[in-house]
């Protein structure tokens, strides 16, 4: 997968055989996919005695994040914000802080996982709401004014032809 990126003719393959207008690398959600289903596969072989390892793990992330916020050019990956790293770093911790909660204090391990939906959302959210935002700068949305301003030229027509035909019918400007 990795190399369908630097590859022309193995990106055209993941793209239908033709390069696209928009959209580049539309495939990139199966990192993602990838990924979610290698952590599943962790967390079920995940036991106690492994807890030192994944905090070394998740320090060692933190000091990747760092490095790559700090050394990475701002304008080329301006998308890397203060307040995103912080909030990965955070939720970073904040998972950390629950699989030792699950494994330490095992009578409120029931717990953990609605608490693990809950921050989950929350990032989903808050990851969701920036891509939103990005877009919009970027190519931005149609106001909702768009759409009803012409209805609203049309709308007295199609009232009269309304009350002439009450049957099943399609109209074109």
């Amino acid at each position: 997968m990795i190399a369908s990126v630097y590859i022309q003719p193995l990106n055209l393959f993941w793209q239908g055989m033709h390069s696209p207008n928009m959209f580049l690398f539309r495939y990139s959600f199966l990192y993602s996919t990838l990924i979610l289903v290698l952590a599943g596969f962790g967390l079920e072989k995940f036991e106690k005695q492994d807890i030192n390892l994944l905090g070394n793990l998740a320090l060692g992330l933190i000091g990747v994040f760092v490095l790559a916020a700090v050394l990475s050019n701002k304008k080329k990956y301006g998308y890397i914000t203060q307040e995103s790293l912080i909030l990965t770093l955070v939720l970073l911790v904040i998972y950390l802080l629950l699989l030792l909660l699950k494994e330490k204090v095992p009578r409120n391990s029931w717990l953990v996982p609605f608490l693990f939906m809950l921050f989950i959302s929350g990032e989903l959210f808050f990851n969701t709401q920036q891509m939103m935002a990005g877009i919009d700068k970027e190519w931005g949305y149609t106001s909702r004014k768009q759409y009803t301003k012409a209805y609203m030229r049309v709308a007295p027509l199609v009232q009269e032809i309304q009350s002439k035909d009450k049957g099943f019918y399609r109209l074109e400007i």
